[in-house]
């Protein structure tokens, strides 16, 4: 019989059902049976229609109770479901592509319930909720890192994978007894497209001619799309200069797009939009903007956008601070600070420029076809 794997993703937007996607394919195209729990309002979004609907024949869709638990008792009912969703779907493993919020409840239920030691468990854990490379900042923090390094003492996981190489090294350094567990994993971004860049333009109205810095995805405040749009406001930008905003756009953003003097100048695609047409959208801007003012970990944009051989305006913090200046992908700015993304914008309009082979290496490590060697690496 083979070996049955649970992935239990309740979310839809961003990345989580991409992930899924590529999960399903990896594990089923080596022979596994999947499982896949998610909520009614997951199956029926466009996100699932587009990534995964016509994946359906590869796995068995179980659909979540309605409701969400409460917010402070969430992810411990959250964890109890998934401990009870193996049992019941008979799964030999449990993969969590966005492990974070469930790994120290998950990792401390798991002793407790009857069958938990016959099941593997695996995930992408993306900063842990904790940092082991400064000091405590309070008791919670303690308890935070007591909790991981519980969690990862009693070897409830079987191996724990990370996008981030600093949030990994720091674990590593920090966690003993945690040799071969603890994995750097690619994230994993696709290249194909179909959409001309010409045709792009004249679809959404950007131009044949136009200089255009491109936000895609999730647009919210998060990602800094306020305060570019404040410094886009402060610059005066000529009448040929655009930024184009790809993506659910969060409220607070379209009022600050409604209320900018230059809201003309900004072309706003407030929709969910496909992964083939944010792949050509990236091809056809001049360069891609990530400019998360705390955002500690991976952001796939950066990496979409080198495998695109486009420039990245990006935030100084974290990851995306680290990754430019070290494969040399554009230029780094503090998005909380106006005169710093002024420059930024004036660099994004004026001389964008990234190192090609550089950004092309880094591409290549980021295929989805390393992803899948490493998430497959003990299928036998």
């Amino acid at each position: 019989m083979a070996e049955r794997i649970l992935i239990y993703e309740p979310a839809h937007t961003g990345h989580h059902l991409k992930y899924a996607q590529l999960l399903i394919r990896a594990f089923t195209g080596r022979g596994r049976d999947v499982v896949f729990a998610s909520t009614q309002e997951s199956f029926a979004s466009a996100e699932y229609a587009t990534l995964l609907k016509e994946c359906e024949p590869l796995f068995t869709k179980v659909a979540l109770a309605a409701g969400q638990p409460r917010r402070r008792l969430g992810p411990w009912l959250h964890s109890w479901r998934i401990l009870t969703l193996a049992e019941r779907h008979g799964c030999d493993r449990v993969f969590l592509p966005y492990l974070d919020a469930y790994f120290r409840p998950l990792g401390l239920l798991a002793g407790r319930h009857p069958s938990a030691r016959r099941r593997r468990f695996e995930g992408i854990l993306f900063d842990g909720g904790c940092s082991f490379d400064t000091a405590p900042r309070d008791i919670g923090d303690r308890l935070r890192r007591w909790a991981v390094r519980t969690v990862l003492a009693r070897g409830r996981f079987e191996r724990i994978l990370f996008l981030d190489e600093a949030v990994h090294d720091s674990y590593v350094r920090n966690v003993g007894g945690t040799r071969g567990r603890l994995v750097l994993c690619p994230d994993p971004v696709e290249t194909h497209h179909t959409i001309p860049a010409e045709e792009f333009r004249a679809r959404f109205g950007l131009g044949a001619d136009a200089k255009v810095i491109g936000v895609f995805g999730m647009i919210d405040p998060d990602k800094g799309v306020d305060l570019l749009i404040d410094a886009f406001e402060q610059y005066r930008p000529d009448p040929h200069e655009r930024l184009l905003f790809m993506g659910r756009h969060a409220p607070a953003v379209l009022d600050h797009i409604h209320r900018c003097r230059v809201a003309s100048q900004i072309v706003s695609v407030d929709r969910f939009v496909t992964d083939d047409e944010m792949i050509s959208g990236i091809h056809a801007v001049d360069v891609v903007g990530s400019l998360y003012p705390r955002h500690a970990t991976s952001a796939s944009m950066v990496i979409r956008a080198a495998a695109a051989g486009k420039p990245v305006l990006g935030s100084d913090f974290g990851w995306t601070g680290r990754t430019i200046r070290r494969h040399q992908l554009g230029m780094v700015c503090d998005p909380l600070n106006e005169a710093s993304l002024g420059q930024g914008i004036r660099w994004a309009f004026d001389h964008p420029q990234l190192d090609p082979s550089k950004a092309a290496a880094f591409a290549r490590q980021n295929s989805v076809e390393h992803f899948t060697e490493v998430i497959c690496a003990d299928l036998r």
